[in-house]
């Protein structure tokens, strides 16, 4: 995945010690090659949960005047230093109200990207510097404040892929 150029901070959700937070690129927002009217576009998530993957990164394929997409490829990056291909759903789908929708609007409408919240990051930075940033940045919690005891859940890759598949309303395997 290239985010190394000027990544840009789409979105964080969650709370501590489950939040993730998604990166995406403008210089890589691209004509697919098979259909050119479609846009290219990859997405990199950065866990904050030590035991959730590493990060995962995404290509999407958007048909913007649908307001349609598609995940071409997903690859959980574990803390182990591997990686895993997971199978995406290759299926074109309306755009769910998701952080997907947040890469829709990044691709489709960049003249609404300062507004929408999506900062720029300067850069460039390669991936694991990104992770780095955000993990050890982004996510830093206010010392001061007392931190609530909360049991982690396992994140699993398969978890990741559970997910995105509800939010495609795919199948699960």
């Amino acid at each position: 995945m290239n985010l190394n150029r000027c990544p840009r901070l789409l979105d964080q959700f969650s709370d501590t010690p489950n939040r993730d937070i998604f990166f995406a690129d403008a210089q890589f927002v691209i004509p697919a090659k098979e259909h050119p009217q479609n846009k290219l576009l990859n997405i990199m998530q950065v866990f904050e949960n030590p035991n959730s993957p590493n990060y995962v990164s995404y290509t999407l394929e958007l048909r913007c005047p649908e307001r349609q997409l598609r995940v071409n490829s997903v690859t959980a990056h574990l803390r182990a230093s591997r990686s895993k291909v997971l199978p995406a759903p290759k299926r074109w789908v309306p755009v769910p109200r998701s952080w997907l929708e947040r890469g829709y609007d990044f691709a489709c409408a960049p003249e609404k990207r300062k507004i929408n919240g999506m900062t720029p990051l300067g850069g460039p930075f390669e991936e694991m510097r990104l992770v780095d940033i955000a993990q050890l940045g982004l996510f830093t919690v206010d010392q001061s404040k007392p931190r609530p005891r909360i049991k982690a859940p396992e994140t699993t890759t398969e978890d990741v892929m559970n997910e995105l598949n509800a939010l495609l309303d795919a199948p699960s395997k």
